[in-house]
């Protein structure tokens, strides 16, 4: 069994863990209509000791840390990149982005963002920034055997030499069939990116949420969730082979599926959550370690919904405790899930 400690909030959309462990980024909304607040929550006293208002769409912000934990880049439904740094509690840097950023992912030992999107006239496409200079134009790579579809994540290996993205082709008009591949870069110095390895996935809709970490920390494999004919799990990915080797399926998958996933710190565990629970496997056996109830219950689950002009009918609903996001400490046990009503920090037996 795994302890827990619940910290009062919002509705959470977003955390992120700073690379040394010492503090956490969580992006969070008092109702649905409202614009977003980042805070930075020290992870020894639980206290929030920065935070922003933000104008953005909460439940399509992204970010990433700098390896040395003075800045983060930030995203939300591409319209924009901003850079704050963590002693500062105004934006440093923002620049807008032509065309759609859907991820971004900050390259470890370099001062370099990328970012995933498409290009305003709809071409998949990965922007490379150099951090902290607005004025540098993005390098931006079109995959233009690629048209008519999207990335939704992306990610670098531990080493910063290789970069890996999710892709989505729609095959259907009822969204229930996808052309779904996990493509691999290498990246040199020069930022320079080669197309190494083209993955198949199965075809049917992925779902992921933003602070989701689908690269094991040695860099050797994947846990994505997918889906295919005999339903929703967590499919594993051997990097070497270029396969999906096994696909773990939760007895109880709630109603979402799984949606996020994080490691452990040495990669000897992955957890993955369907908005409920937080499902944490052996990652070499697949062997189910600890079925973790993650979702708060909110004590006073009201919220306005609607977007406030006088024409609209605005209703007070209910909304659970769902876990909308997961992360898991870089240099710790500490696996946070974070809920409409809270975060709950779950201390895992052996989690490194």
């Amino acid at each position: 069994m795994a302890d827990y400690t619940d910290i009062r909030a919002d509705l959470v959309s977003h955390v992120s863990w700073a690379p040394g462990g010492d503090q956490l980024l969580v992006a969070a909304t008092p109702s649905p209509a409202a614009p977003a607040r980042l805070m930075l929550y020290r992870s020894d006293l639980w206290k929030v000791h920065h935070s922003w208002t933000l104008q953005v769409e909460p439940e399509t912000l992204t970010s990433s840390w700098a390896n040395d934990g003075t800045r983060i880049a930030v995203t939300w439904a591409g319209r924009g990149l901003i850079e704050l740094a963590t002693a500062d509690e105004q934006p440093v840097r923002e620049r807008p982005v032509d065309g759609m950023v859907m991820h971004i992912a900050w390259r470890p030992n370099h001062d370099v963002i990328a970012g995933v999107g498409f290009s305003p006239r709809g071409i998949p496409e990965i922007h490379m920034w150099v951090a902290g200079d607005v004025s540098a134009p993005a390098l931006r790579k079109p995959l233009a055997d690629s048209p008519g579809g999207t990335f939704s994540w992306c990610g670098w290996s531990r080493s910063g030499d290789s970069l890996a993205l999710l892709f989505a082709r729609q095959l259907d008009a009822s969204f229930t069939r996808f052309d779904n591949e996990l493509l691999i870069f290498s990246v040199d110095q020069q930022d320079q990116l080669t197309l190494t390895k083209r993955i198949a996935l199965p075809s049917g809709p992925i779902e992921i949420d933003n602070s989701s970490e689908l690269w094991s920390p040695a860099g050797d494999a994947f846990a994505i969730p997918v889906q295919d004919d005999s339903g929703r799990g967590l499919g594993f990915v051997d990097v070497a082979t270029a396969s999906v080797t096994e696909i773990w399926r939760p007895s109880n998958d709630g109603d979402s599926g799984l949606t996020g996933v994080a490691w452990s710190p040495t990669g000897a565990l992955v957890a993955a959550t369907n908005r409920t629970h937080i499902f944490v496997l052996d990652s070499k056996s697949r062997a189910l370690r600890y079925t973790l109830d993650s979702q708060h219950p909110l004590s006073d689950p009201r919220w306005i919904m609607g977007g406030g002009q006088s024409n609209e009918l605005q209703q007070e609903v209910s909304i659970s405790g769902f876990t909308n996001a997961i992360a898991w400490s870089p240099v710790g046990p500490h696996v946070v899930a974070g809920n409409n009503g809270a975060l709950r920090v779950f201390s895992i037996p052996s989690g490194q």
